[in-house]
């Protein structure tokens, strides 16, 4: 939206509804904006603080090494967290939060379209392109300071939950693991081709799952899996 300058309430206003949007420029405009904003966090008893966002997959692994170097060098530990999920329903959950955050633009087409119109997105398919996400971690950080786990995993069971608090040095606590925030429900079914073609466009993001948690655990919490090894 275009600030109207005339106005001094209006440009108030409209400057407070797009502060998120200002900081990110001011990021970008000015890189130590961005780790000053992080540093300020720590204070009083907090020791923990995170950029956690699916848009992190899209930095090079140049990029990763820099922003942990200029961390370091503010004596800040930084640490990678890498949550996996199953390729074919992180697509569709991306999707199902579009349409949640936009009804109107998209109530002339079905989720089923809408995965097939966006399939090969290459910004949608970046966010899940686990192999190239994962090299690039494990490049940029040390093995101690790096956890990947599976969401459906951290998600259902409070042992693993428990094992992440250890990795970020919290004190065990008990999650509500029943409780989803900002979630995304199904309210629609998507065909079985459709599915297909998701875990086809991903399936080297399967592999490196596999790669790294073993082809027994992805069988069980990946249901996505399933349609590659049927058309082998």
């Amino acid at each position: 939206r275009i600030i109207n300058q005339n106005d001094p309430v209006d440009c108030i206003k409209t400057l407070k509804r797009h502060k998120f949007l200002i900081k990110s420029l001011a990021f970008h405009a000015d890189p130590d904006c961005y780790f000053d904003y992080f540093s300020t966090r720590f204070r009083g008893n907090i020791s923990l603080t995170g950029d956690l966002t699916p848009s992190n997959a899209l930095i090079s692994e140049a990029t990763i090494g820099w922003v942990r170097s200029e961390f370091l060098s503010r004596d800040i530990r930084c640490a990678a967290l890498l949550v996996l999920r199953d390729p074919v329903e992180r697509f569709w959950s991306a999707i199902r939060m579009i349409r949640r955050k936009q009804p109107e633009r998209w109530a002339h087409i079905s989720e089923d379209d809408h995965l097939l119109m966006s399939l090969n997105r290459e910004d949608f398919y970046q966010r899940g392109a686990y192999a190239d996400i994962i090299k690039n971690i494990k490049s940029s950080f040390p093995e101690s300071d790096t956890r990947i786990m599976l969401y459906e995993e951290l998600t259902q069971h409070e042992h693993v939950f428990h094992g992440l608090c250890d990795f970020l040095g919290l004190s065990p606590f008990s999650p509500r693991l029943d409780v989803r925030e900002n979630s995304s429900p199904k309210n629609a079914s998507i065909r079985d081709e459709t599915i297909r073609l998701l875990a086809e466009r991903h399936e080297t993001s399967y592999q490196a799952a596999i790669d790294v948690f073993g082809q027994d655990k992805i069988r069980k919490h990946w249901p996505g899996i399933r349609y590659l090894e049927g058309s082998q």
